[in-house]
């Protein structure tokens, strides 16, 4: 549900559920994201890279970053006979 009351985002818009300020960020830089999953920076890019994970405006999805990550550790490595 859209709320045009209170306080808005740059668009004017906001949800009606958000909060002003959300506990977790779930988009992060590069950076950030290697911290949290202690990888280096260019290692964090190439599997987003690998997996096909975009990165907007310089940031990733933290949540499809790692479901993807499990999903790839998950499926076993298909080698020719």
């Amino acid at each position: 549900m859209l709320d045009t009351s209170g306080t808005s985002d740059r668009k004017g818009l906001r949800w009606a559920n958000d909060t002003e300020e959300s506990p977790l960020a779930n988009h992060l830089t590069p950076t950030e994201l290697a911290e949290e999953t202690q990888m280096q920076r260019q290692e964090v890019i190439a599997k987003c890279i690998q997996m096909g994970i975009p990165i907007l405006h310089g940031r990733i999805d933290k949540t499809l970053f790692a479901t993807s990550l499990q999903q790839m550790a998950a499926t076993p490595v298909k080698r020719p006979a």
